[in-house]
């Protein structure tokens, strides 16, 4: 609008073609000869002028009859004026000094309030002026998108955190309110002991000139609520009082003498004071740096936990301050006890991966990492990242501008009516719903519904006896963040030993995750997360029409708690119901507690939230299923011994092979151990009679990941499931029953319809396939091309097929891939603050797919490389520099240290993507697929005259990131990054052994290291329920009645 106006003042050309000039022009010449009043055109600019004129005369009178009123009392008093009685000037266009008062002797006058200096100031109602929003991934601090009120609870509960903040400011408190209260008794303290009103005075310029007003008043309170957790921040309180009043009053006014001379005996106190610190100990650690908002010092993460893959420990967690070794990149680790084990010269084997006894590093874990700081442009103090919310992400340059939570509610308070957000918050409700994550959330809200009438109801009935109804829960958000295909490979042992009874070799089946967010304290808090796997109608037997809860995890910041229980369990009932009517007729959930030290979804556990018993996390889901029952969401409830065990004829192809579940990786010990037996009975050495008892296998050998029990015996007949009468169950079935039977309570299933509808359904589905088949033979296709096809397509449309749109997400993906970006940027859930801080962070990154996941941390400041590039050491990778202490030369670590190499870009620019819409969103999966069909047909195209135009331009994307010069030189292009991200989208799908297209099985070996960890931690609870319910059998076998202990 200024460059406009700046035109129209200089243009004359009649036509002119800057937009608007020659229209505006018009109104401004209309505007400047029309003489009617009540013209439509210039009648409402006048009015606003009007308007204007008549308030600036209006304050103009009220300063002068203020500056009159002040004048006849100081007559009254008998004291000279200090100011000429003549006609009072126009106000200074830069300040206007506070009208001179006689201070000598003088209390606080009656009716005029003494307000001159101070904190506090109050537009009036209706006159907030519209702020300029942030984008929300701009922000650097969340607390920006907060409301007055919300930035308070957040401040407050932060102050309630632990006992450090509180203990720390009522030590300061006690230090400092004697000298705080000598300068409020000073003879002039009046002046100074309650906040300016510059309304009430007449300062017009006062909140421009003082952009940080302090008062002794304000600081007393902040003292009496232990607001004052370091000695600097009340001694920088206490001189910005001072300096205050200085910078406003002129040296030659009477305020100015006076404040400098308190400043100054104020600084003289404190100097005492600091040496009589210095003297008390205690003292002193309170003087020490805190956060400004929690008060606490250093804080340190939670040490990563570390297990041992030799093969003696049986995967044990490495315990801290003990000695263990590493390789693979941090990746594989040994036990002192293991490593001695292994062999000079042998490759160790490990997953994909091969390594050597003398490329092993020995370290010791003890390594502890501090809680990263940010310090406050406004104010200077530091405090936690986590307490103020601060997007490290943002943090590109040193001159990004961060304002601590404090320092925004003071500028809010200042702005008065236009005390507004400066920025858009990211929450969980951006998330876009899905059906189903719609009639989850509806479902939970009705039930919310239902236990307030309920409690409403027993406070009306109990009278003044019965507790008041808790308050309802507010603000939820439920959203599905990962929906896709995923296939489920049969283990080798399993898939070997039964492929002649055509059992099938993979599962196709349908993944989701769905998450719980709260709103507490401004943010949106992740407090729940329960990973699914759907294997619908095209998926073959045993697991057609079934779903398996896979993993479910929470915390307990609910709020309130009365209802998150409640709340927690209507999710998974409203699950199930709503896969009842998609056509699926049985759940499964396997009820183990996780393994000390193991987190399922969300990383790092509050150290209040207790980790429940087998029989009492088995009675939880009970329960819940017992109340679905009742709603009709259940038809019945059993267990999977009961439920495969009964026929004695019945073979492991019976059980529904699911992923991750436990007696899966059971049956490949036992049938290694059955391959061992049968190869030693033939070779002669000792032949074993049928199920005899099986060798004692070590704690820890055997199995895919090592994973199996200790010593076990291994019965022949006789066993709980097999039967009597003549008729020999499958030996692996006979030995699974065995485990199995004994805790065969933690292995739930949940029929959802009744056994005849299921068989209707299989029924139903075979008939389909078979007139498919003749329809496809009588066409004349052969019939190992028509089962191929058959397996390739849907037999006919069926309601269990996913009515969802895709959803991907790189950090969703699988649960094994959330925990490891919550374990490397320290994304932990332990304390409130922490979550609220993490929660933020899976939101970000959830709304800015393109940003990275992780960074590098610079030796030289300490700081995260998110932006520009990072240098490494050409020796050791654990050595890396930003840019900037590159320049200023940090990179001395030694000499002969090799030199750096550039080894790539930092962390694409602070933000690397602008958040998405919903309508985006769709675009950009239907996008994906398209490029990956595009990608997979120019890898393979072999044809230089292609008649497609996409297929050439595909080729030279492919072309680009394979010779690409910044690549070459360690650095990654903006333009290579989208391209991997559309190769790791194919890479997820593709299961073609001779795949064409770049890189695809590198990626998929990463991802198969991933699905390694997975593995190691299900056979690691698989290990642990073993042992615990052996200690339980050995309990009840010596009289100890068998009642289990702490998981």
């Amino acid at each position: 609008m200024k460059k406009l106006l700046a035109h129209i003042a200089d243009c004359k050309v009649q036509s002119c073609l800057v937009p608007h000039c020659v229209s505006s022009r018009f109104v401004l010449s209309h505007y400047h000869r029309c003489k009617d009043v009540t013209c439509i055109v210039c009648k409402p600019v006048r009015e606003v002028i009007n308007k204007n004129h008549a308030r600036a005369q209006l304050l103009q009178q009220q300063q002068h009859a203020l500056l009159q009123h002040q004048q006849q009392q100081q007559q009254s008093s008998g004291l000279p004026p200090a100011t000429s009685p003549s006609p009072v000037p126009a106000p200074s266009p830069t300040r206007t000094p506070i009208p001179s008062v006689a201070l000598g002797g003088l209390v606080p006058p009656r009716g005029v309030k003494a307000e001159l200096r101070g904190v506090k100031a109050e537009a009036a109602p209706g006159k907030a002026e519209a702020v300029a929003m942030t984008a929300a991934e701009d922000c650097t601090s969340l607390c920006e998108a907060f409301t007055v009120d919300q930035i308070e609870l957040h401040c407050e509960s932060l102050r309630a955190h632990g006992s450090a903040g509180s203990a720390a400011g009522a030590k300061v408190r006690e230090l400092v309110l004697p000298t705080l209260r000598v300068l409020q008794d000073h003879q002039f303290g009046w002046v100074f002991n309650a906040p300016v009103n510059p309304e009430e005075l007449g300062l017009s310029d006062y909140r421009r000139i003082i952009t940080q007003p302090m008062d002794l008043g304000t600081i007393k309170a902040a003292l009496d609520a232990n607001r004052y957790v370091a000695l600097e921040s009340f001694a920088e309180h206490v001189r910005l009082t001072f300096h205050n009043a200085m910078k406003y009053n002129q040296p030659g006014t009477e305020v100015y003498p006076v404040a400098s001379s308190m400043l100054e005996m104020f600084n003289s106190m404190w100097s005492e004071l600091l040496v009589r610190i210095r003297e008390d100990p205690e003292a002193m650690r309170v003087a020490g740096d805190r956060c400004a908002l929690c008060g606490y010092s250093t804080l340190t993460w939670e040490p990563p936990n570390y297990y041992c893959n030799g093969a003696s420990c049986g995967m044990a967690r490495i315990r801290r301050n003990h000695y263990y070794y590493t390789g693979g990149a941090n990746q594989f680790h040994w036990c002192t006890q293991c490593y001695g084990e292994l062999r000079d010269g042998a490759p160790i084997r490990v997953g994909d991966a091969v390594l050597a006894k003398r490329d092993l590093v020995r370290k010791k874990n003890d390594e502890l990492q501090e809680e990263p700081w940010a310090e406050c442009t406004d104010c200077r103090r530091w405090t936690h990242q986590a307490c103020a919310l601060f997007n490290a992400r943002r943090n590109v340059h040193d001159d990004v501008p961060f304002s601590c939570p404090e320092c925004i509610l003071a500028k809010r308070r200042r702005a008065g009516g236009s005390a507004a957000p400066t920025a858009r918050k990211l929450g969980g409700d951006d998330i876009p719903h899905t059906p189903m994550s719609q009639f989850i959330e509806d479902a939970v809200k009705a039930r919310l519904q239902r236990c307030y009438a309920e409690s409403a109801a027993a406070a009306a009935q109990g009278g003044g006896r019965a507790a008041a109804p808790a308050e309802p829960a507010r603000k939820l958000h439920i959203r599905v963040v990962s929906n896709q295909d995923v296939t489920h490979v049969v283990k080798p042992n399993f898939a070997r030993r039964y492929r002649a009874r055509n059992f099938p070799a993979e599962f196709q089946a349908r993944s989701k995750c769905v998450l719980l967010f709260q709103e507490l304290d401004g943010v949106d808090c992740l407090l729940f997360g329960m990973y699914v796997y759907e294997y619908g109608h095209a998926c073959g037997p045993p697991n057609q029409r079934r779903v398996y809860v896979s993993y479910l995890d929470s915390v307990h910041y609910f709020h309130p708690r009365a209802y998150r229980t409640v709340v927690y369990k209507e999710i998974i009932v409203a699950y199930l119901a709503w896969v009842k009517r998609r056509g699926f007729h049985t759940a499964h959930i396997w009820a183990c507690p996780p393994l000390k030290g193991d987190d399922y979804i969300l990383y790092c556990h509050p150290e209040d939230q207790k980790t429940p018993k087998d029989d009492r996390l088995q009675n939880w889901y009970l329960t819940m299923l017992e109340d679905a029952q009742r709603r009709g969401v259940v038809e019945s409830v059993t267990n999977l011994y009961d439920d495969c065990w009964s026929d004695p004829n019945a073979d492991p192809t019976v059980l529904p092979y699911l992923e991750g579940d436990y007696w899966i990786g059971e049956a490949e010990t036992i049938i290694k151990e059955l391959e061992d037996e049968e190869s030693t009975a033939a070779g002669g050495g000792g032949a074993r009679k049928g199920g005899g008892a099986s060798k004692a296998r070590k704690k820890g050998g055997g199995g895919s990941g090592g994973g199996g029990a200790a010593a076990r015996k291994r019965g022949g007949k006789g066993a709980d499931g097999g039967g009597g009468g003549g008729a020999r169950m499958d030996p692996v079935m006979e030995r699974l029953g065995e485990i199995i039977g004994p805790m065969k309570s933690s292995f739930i299933v949940a029929n959802l319809h009744s056994r005849a509808f299921a068989r209707r359904k299989q029924e139903l589905a075979i008939r389909r396939a078979q007139a498919q088949c003749r329809a496809q033979l009588a066409a004349g296709v052969t019939p190992d091309a028509a089962l191929q096809q058959l397996a390739r397509t849907p037999i006919a449309r069926d309601e269990t097929e996913e009515t969802d749109e895709n959803l991907f997400s790189e950090i969703f993906d699988t649960r094994q891939t959330f925990l490891n970006l919550c374990q490397g940027n320290h994304y932990q859930f332990d304390q409130l603050r922490r979550a609220k801080h993490s929660s933020m962070m899976v939101l970000y990154h959830l709304s800015t797919p393109d940003a990275p996941k992780f960074l590098s941390t610079c030796s030289g400041c300490q700081r995260e490389i998110v932006a520009g590039h990072r240098y490494q050491c050409a020796v050791c990778d654990a050595f890396e520099l930003c840019g900037d202490c590159l320049e200023r030369g940090k990179a001395e670590k030694g000499e002969g240290g090799g030199g750096d190499r550039k080894a790539g870009e930092g962390g694409g620019g602070g933000g690397g993507g602008a958040q998405l819409t919903e309508a985006q969103r769709r675009e950009r999966q239907r996008s994906l697929m398209m490029h990956m069909q595009l990608l997979a047909h120019a890898s393979a195209c072999v044809d230089p005259g292609c008649p497609s135009t996409n297929c050439a331009r595909m080729k030279g994307y492919i072309s680009h990131v394979q010779t690409c010069s910044a690549r070459a030189q360690g650095s990654q292009c903006a333009f290579c990054k989208r391209v991997f991200t559309l190769l790791a989208a194919h890479a997820r799908q593709c299961k073609a052994d001779d795949c064409k297209v770049p890189q695809c099985m590198a990626l998929r070996q990463r991802m198969r290291a991933v699905l390694e960890q997975q593995q190691q931690m299900d056979d690691r609870r698989r290990q642990h329920m073993n042992e615990w319910y052996r200690e339980r059998a050995r309990a009840k076998a010596n009289g100890g009645g068998g009642g289990g202990g702490e998981r």
